[in-house]
Parts: C-alpha cells; structure tokens; sequence
C-alpha cells in the first residue's frame, strides 16, 4: 500500500470522490490522516473499513504528466470516451473539456480531428454500426453546438453540473435537447457490439 500510494502521488494527490461516509468527500488522503493523527496507509485502511458492505470509496489521483497527456492524445489510435463515474466531473464534462484544453487552448488537434476521435473513430473501433457519421440509413444522433460558447461546468466540487453550448441534440432521430433546453426524453438504446467476425 506504501508504494502504491506513492506511484499515484503521494497522499496529498488522493482526492475521494464518492464514500459511504459524505463528510470523506473533498478530502485527501493526507487531509484524513492529518485529522485521524495516523499514517497515510492506516487512514486508507480506515476510510476502507466504512465501505465494507456498502457503496465503498472512490478516488480521484493527481498524478498524470502533462507531457504524457499530451503525447498520448495526438496519437492516431486514441479516442475520446469517458467512464461515467459518479462524483468525477468526467462523467459530464469529459468531451467539453478536451475541446477547450486540447483544441482551443493548446491547440493539439483540428475541431474536425477531435470530432472524428468522438464520434466517427469510436464506432469504428467498436465496430457499431450505423452511427458515428452523419450517413443516410444510419441512426440519428447529432448535436448542434456553439463552439465558442461548449464549455464544460462540471469540477471537482461540482461533479454532476451540465455542459453549455449544446443548441440541440438528437438520439435515435429524436430531439432531447431543445435550444439548450434538456426535453425529457430518453430515445437512447443499449447497443451491442458486433463480433468482428460476423463483420468480415
């Protein structure tokens, strides 16, 4: 446990996210072993023993390099996506954020290239059919957003706060976001993934 939290870190760079225990929640590592007067590995122990049985805890790492970062996403193969994890700001704010970081202020990538790696280039991998592209006979799901106002709301205090920009959204040919408006309807459908064999 020593050296795995040194390699995500340290205890300051561990940030829980979600517990079963709320008042947890904004701290790090080093905060709860810092108010416990213990070590780093007894204060996890600690935090662990409350999510027996329960929902447990979950945590953030501060650790990634920048450069890494960097490297990694102008390489053709990698995609945007996100976990979903509730209690990380990803989960809403994956895709509005790599727009603003990567293709606005860093200028890492075209708009046309990150819209590619979201969209186009993860159906493909994942061997969906009919979505991903803007096709006739394939499924209808588009967003129409204002670039200069897609922006991602959601931080570490904030997790679950909605994106803006977004004008209108449709899913399966259906509207769920009218003029930035959320409508209520949920058009979305489970896809499984096709066997590349039966793709040959």
């Amino acid at each position: 446990m020593t050296e795995n939290i040194r390699r995500r870190g340290g205890p300051e760079s561990l940030l829980i996210v979600t517990s079963s225990q709320p008042e947890f929640e904004g701290k790090t590592l080093a905060d709860l072993a810092t108010q416990w007067e213990m070590s780093a590995v007894d204060a996890a122990l600690k935090v662990m023993s409350y999510g027996v049985n329960k929902n447990g805890t979950r945590v953030a790492s501060f650790n990634m390099s920048p450069e890494d970062i960097k490297h990694f996403m102008t390489q053709p193969w990698v995609m945007t996506s996100s976990d979903g994890t509730n209690g990380h700001p990803r989960k809403y704010a994956s895709y509005p954020r790599k727009y603003q970081e990567y293709v606005v202020n860093k200028n890492l990538m075209p708009l046309h290239t990150y819209i590619y790696k979201s969209s186009g280039q993860v159906a493909d991998s994942l061997n969906v059919n009919k979505r991903g592209y803007l096709r006739l006979g394939y499924f209808a799901d588009i967003n129409v957003w204002t670039p200069e106002e897609f922006k991602a709301n959601a931080d570490f205090s904030k997790w679950n706060q909605l994106t803006t920009g977004i004008n209108y959204q449709l899913v399966n040919g259906q509207l769920t976001i009218d003029q930035g408006k959320y409508t209520g309807a949920l058009p979305g459908q489970a896809l499984k993934l096709n066997n590349r064999e039966q793709q040959k």
